[in-house]
């Protein structure tokens, strides 16, 4: 890389101070003369003790890396809060680093991010992800290549040997092109979404648009994993299959697969009941409702109703 590229780092901080200061300490060693980094940091409406930890931390930077920080009175969710990072760090960086705050990235696994985003942006290629370790067990995998099964419901993570085209990639460690930004701010991330599947939701709404997400098969960094949904695991739950089945509604592909969907929904129902999963139904009826009520919205806006 020849100049230097300008990253626009996006951390959503809830109560967990700790761990974001250990992420802002790991983008410190990602700078260099080819790559400079702001790290834009949203607190969610922490405690008080977790952002006076968080806020009298932010010091030890001064001079090592550029941090905006900004803290919420209320929880606005997840993708709101990145979208909010967006406006704040601007939009004219060059790429758009999505960051779980319990991570830790690997330099050279960011340059090589960035290398390749731009070497096959011509192809279409407009989100990257990579390999991703457990933080406390390096050996083992976290993240990888995704697939979708949109009938089903589910994801497939797999780990290539060689970077590939794929569904999506982990959403805690993901760069996404600046054009791509650009194209859909300040909604980048669906904020309606609220906790989860924001980042599938992207790749999702790229492709539909023949833009495309790689995995990238080298390490790229370690995940502490979960730190924030473990606290909440109902609403996560909830927030997990009301989401999903918003996505499998709105990009299954095809008139006899989205009947098939619908079939299929009473029985995924069924099969969480039996597994004790009671956050699944109410979240699948929430997800059916907000389908429904954007369709009418949107006829309604036409005046076809």
């Amino acid at each position: 890389m020849s100049r230097t590229r300008s990253i626009a780092g996006l951390i959503i901080n809830w109560n967990g101070a700790k761990d974001t200061l250990d992420l802002l300490r790991s983008l410190c060693h990602c700078q260099s003369e080819s790559v400079s980094i702001t790290a834009v940091v949203i607190d969610n409406a922490s405690s008080s003790e977790d952002v006076a930890i968080l806020e009298g931390g932010l010091g030890e930077f001064a001079g090592q890396l550029s941090v905006v920080f900004r803290a919420n009175n209320t929880n606005i969710g997840v993708p709101a809060a990145y979208n909010q990072a967006i406006q704040l760090a601007g939009l004219t960086h060059d790429h758009y680093l999505r960051l779980d705050n319990d991570v830790i990235v690997e330099p050279d696994g960011l340059t090589e991010m960035i290398e390749v985003l731009e070497q096959r942006a011509a192809e279409g290629i407009a989100i990257v992800g990579g390999t991703i370790k457990y933080f406390d067990r390096r050996e083992d995998n976290n993240g990888g290549a995704v697939t979708f099964d949109l009938i089903r419901g589910t994801t497939r993570v797999d780990y290539p040997p060689s970077d590939v085209i794929c569904d999506g990639v982990l959403g805690c460690i993901m760069l996404v092109a600046g054009d791509l930004v650009r194209r859909h701010a300040p909604e980048v991330f669906e904020s309606k979404l609220f906790i989860c599947t924001d980042e599938s939701e992207l790749s999702l709404r790229a492709a539909a648009v023949g833009m495309k997400t790689l995995y990238l098969a080298r390490l790229i960094g370690f995940h502490k994993s979960g730190k924030s949904t473990s606290k909440v695991k109902f609403v996560t739950g909830y927030y997990v299959a009301r989401n999903w089945t918003v996505l499998r509604l709105r990009y299954v592909a095809g008139g006899e697969r989205w009947l098939l969907l619908l079939v299929r929904m009473p029985m995924d129902v069924a099969r969480s009941v039996l597994r004790r999963r009671w956050a699944f139904p109410p979240g699948l009826v929430a997800g059916l409702a907000m389908v429904v009520t954007s369709s009418l919205d949107r006829r309604v806006r036409r005046g076809e109703c």
